[in-house]
């Protein structure tokens, strides 16, 4: 990060802190005003500190154009001390400071996280797609019952079925893919299910159930977490599946995530701030797939709590093991160990990936985004992603299975290669993603 960097305009700064209010609507989740109320307040401010108190402050603020969250009413990390300052060549704007009150531990995490799937992911189960209409799922564990073939969707973290089908629906061939599939398939369902809650192994033993005995010839297109998912069910819970399973697995973390393996969940939390934001500065880029502010609101809470009581924890990032959903993409994780293991055969796999890289338009933001990995003695650089990613899941995950990257168990892979266009949430706005989908399952 230069001294140099173009600061984020006034306007969009204004744009910003009001688009974070309206993503913060999680109880114990709210904004302070940006000057402290009292005299002993700006002293602990002036010090970089908080009161004693229950709740925990965390404040969003521009450093040389780049988005950071921190705890605390200032940024320590950078030497600022105020809301507004220009110190050593770092400029620095407070965006937004929030007060956070942490979860007791025990069950009201778990309660916590349940309420996050449902704001995000509502409606849980299997649920009909007709091309216009997402019916309710039908009861939960009741299996399907289907003479021809099936195409099953699977939205993938923090997502939900309804904004999976909108991206489908948003790209130009859509009409023409629709019309294929209704013409193929017997019927095409979407996997409504919980992402942050729960593992993805649990998710897989629901779809397993609403299967259970289905002899037609099932194909699967599942994007980020979903094809963990779809592996899952598709490996383990049905390995010798009477008919043909297939998958397409796009933008998935098939060794994890980077971004669930960031020395701290702050992190995390300021590589989506500076995601919304980029993605929303650039025309044709943004996509609603995934809710990033509102992602942040929501684990902010999860972020108070760990610098509470598992502050102190040396092994791990606290934050990021409270999540279930999320530990389980870990970059180094023992469930995805088991999971990647050399098997006699195993479904047909095809793969779509993107080494995402930003256009040159001078935001800074594009620079926390893209120089990560060159930035560790930066006062912002706690690192996320190390090599390509599309933002959100490493290139090399994205081809990796049973502990060989580019395995010859992928059948297929449709590769964007490095390019300023597609990211890990338009895929399916590219008309290219909708054709190799129906060149793999030969619709």
């Amino acid at each position: 990060m230069t001294p140099q960097s173009d600061p984020i305009a006034a306007t969009d700064r204004a744009r910003l802190r009001l688009d974070l209010r309206e993503a913060l609507k999680f109880d114990g989740v709210r904004p302070l005003d940006l000057a402290p109320q009292s005299p002993q307040l700006d002293r602990l401010r002036r010090r970089g500190l908080r009161p004693k108190s229950a709740s925990t402050i965390f404040t969003l603020a521009e450093v040389n154009g780049e988005l950071l969250w921190e705890e605390g009413f200032g940024l320590r990390s950078a030497g600022l001390r105020r809301g507004r300052n220009q110190r050593g060549g770092v400029r620095s704007e407070i965006i937004e400071r929030v007060q956070v009150d942490p979860l007791p531990l025990g069950n009201e995490i778990t309660k916590y996280l349940a309420s996050l799937d449902q704001e995000w992911t509502p409606k849980h189960g299997l649920r009909l797609w007709d091309g216009t209409v997402l019916h309710d799922p039908i009861a939960p564990g009741r299996p399907i019952v289907s003479k021809g073939p099936i195409l099953v969707l699977v939205h993938g973290t923090f997502s939900s079925s309804e904004s999976l089908v909108r991206e489908i629906a948003a790209a130009p061939n859509f009409a023409a893919f629709l019309q294929k599939a209704r013409e193929h398939y017997n019927a095409i369902y979407a996997f409504s299910h919980p992402t942050v809650s729960v593992s993805p192994v649990f998710n897989a033993i629901e779809l397993a159930r609403h299967f259970r005995g289905v002899k037609a010839d099932v194909d699967v297109v599942a994007h980020s977490r979903g094809g963990l998912v779809a592996r899952w069910w598709l490996e383990v819970m049905e390995p010798a599946a009477a008919g043909r399973r297939r998958a397409v697995l796009v933008g998935c973390p098939l060794d994890g995530t980077s971004l669930a393996t960031p020395r701290s969940l702050r992190v995390a939390l300021s590589w989506l701030t500076n995601v919304h934001r980029a993605l929303a500065a650039a025309t044709g880029l943004a996509s609603p797939l995934i809710p990033f502010l509102s992602v942040v609101s929501g684990l902010l809470r999860i972020a108070a709590t760990a610098s509470g009581v598992l502050a102190k924890t040396p092994i791990v990032d606290a934050g990021i093991s409270l999540i279930p959903g999320l530990s389980a993409m870990t970059r180094v994780n023992l469930e995805l160990d088991r999971l990647n293991i050399e098997l006699a055969t195993r479904p047909d796999y095809f793969a779509v990936v993107s080494d995402f890289s930003p256009p040159p338009t001078g935001l800074a933001v594009w620079k926390f985004l893209t120089e990560a990995k060159a930035r560790a003695a930066d006062a912002a650089a706690d690192l996320v992603f190390r090599g390509d990613n599309d933002l959100v899941v490493d290139r090399d995950s994205m081809q990796f299975l049973c502990g060989r990257p580019k395995a010859a168990q992928i059948n297929d892979i449709l590769d964007y290669g490095s390019q300023d266009l597609v990211h890990h949430t338009n895929y399916f706005r590219q008309p290219r993603t909708l054709t190799f989908i129906e060149q793999s399952f030969k619709l």
